[in-house]
């Protein structure tokens, strides 16, 4: 009861991820912006701006362009895909695949503006991690030596 709550708390710190950009969007650059939903269609979004030197590629296969913006003190990056034709989304969703990120990202100076967005993904490890082989972590029988005192 009590240690089991406290044991599943644990991981999910554990494995929590809170990224911030390598480089960070300026809060004075931030901006009220239409963002354009479908022909027709736009809404008002608080819009980041920033300019550098960012790996971008050209997707012909999937009529795109990609992104990758780094996250700051890691390894990880989010890859952002902008569609050719403005209002092209689901033409860009249909050619989406593994095959197609075999891409040449090139360096270059470019601007970005992005409407201001979070992400946030809850998961049930219980039935993630024993589907990846990890059995007894919420079990009795679970040994998190290695990150407490505590068996």
């Amino acid at each position: 009861a009590a240690g089991a709550a406290s044991r599943s708390l644990l991981m999910l710190s554990f494995v929590g991820f809170a990224g911030g950009w390598r480089v960070r969007f300026s809060r004075a650059r931030t901006t009220d912006a239409l963002f354009h939903l479908s022909p027709g269609r736009t809404k008002k979004v608080r819009m980041m701006h920033q300019s550098g030197r960012f790996l971008v590629a050209d997707c012909p296969s999937m009529g795109a362009s990609a992104l990758v913006l780094p996250y700051r003190r890691s390894d990880a990056v989010m890859v952002l895909l902008l569609p050719t034709d403005p209002y092209g989304l689901s033409t860009l969703q249909e050619k989406l695949s593994v095959k197609a990120f075999e891409l040449r990202f090139r360096e270059r100076e470019v601007d970005v503006s992005l409407p201001r967005f979070r992400l946030r993904q809850v998961t049930d490890l219980r039935r993630v991690l024993p589907a990846l082989g990890v059995e007894d972590l919420f079990t009795e029988r679970a040994n998190l030596s290695g990150l407490s005192k505590a068996r």
